[in-house]
């Protein structure tokens, strides 16, 4: 974990002072600088918020990288990477424009693995994960809430037998969509009829917001709620 080193020093810190910040100790850190221990997820975490970095970053400088300086990899080194810091990251497919085209009964088979880009991701082991790219027009709700073009939006899956239940929606604001004959959506879900089955997706674009659709969950592939958002270049 270099990059905490290098982050730490930017900010004219030294161990006694991050040990302070996060209770971890002295002797922990150095060897987690060094690279001579793996750091637990939940300290990494913690190391991350006093570091004023998101824990994704902190990991994807400096493990996942590779020499090109590339996010994307391919599922054999994703595995490789993953192999090495197995307790906190594993490869996420990218699910490009053209992969909602695929039958559904083929998504996540070796076959359709071997033509997916991977990004390593820090996320639990149990769970569906897809890194989906914005494209076309963005969300902005406020200065601090925006989904940009280029963006990409890292989505788990909401399993559909849970779909009968009242989904969360004021825990959860993005949401992406698949739906037949549609393209993939990345909207906000302001209600859920559990007894009709209707999800009302808004989208935060000013160009749209007065364009609010119902959509049946009968004509929905899948369901991914938001997780993290990545604006670096991939």
């Amino acid at each position: 974990m270099h990059l905490i080193n290098k982050l730490r020093k930017e900010r004219n810190w030294t161990l006694d002072k991050l040990s302070l910040e996060t209770g971890i100790s002295k002797r922990q850190l150095s060897a987690y600088e060094a690279d001579e221990n793996d750091i637990p997820l939940k300290k990494l975490q913690l190391v991350a918020s006093k570091l004023g970095v998101r824990t994704a970053e902190l990991i994807n400088e400096s493990d996942i990288e590779n020499e090109d300086n590339e996010n994307f990899l391919n599922l054999n080194e994703a595995l490789q990477i993953s192999e090495k810091i197995k307790s906190i990251s594993r490869p996420v497919p990218v699910f490009d424009q053209y992969a909602y085209a695929t039958p559904v009964d083929e998504w996540g088979t070796p076959e359709w693995l071997k033509e997916r880009q991977f990004i390593p991701t820090m996320v639990p082991e149990d769970g569906y994960y897809y890194w989906f790219p914005i494209k076309g027009d963005s969300m902005s709700r406020d200065s601090r809430t925006t989904i940009e073009d280029g963006d990409y939006v890292l989505g788990r899956e909401l399993y559909r037998h849970y779909w009968k239940y009242p989904m969360q929606l004021n825990r959860v604001q993005v949401w992406i969509i698949i739906a037949k004959d549609r393209p993939v959506m990345c909207k906000e879900i302001i209600r859920h009829n559990p007894g009709t089955g209707i999800i009302t997706c808004h989208s935060w674009n000013p160009y749209y917001q007065d364009e609010d659709f119902d959509l049946h969950l009968d004509d929905v592939i899948k369901l991914y709620y938001f997780k993290e958002l990545k604006r670096e270049k991939l």
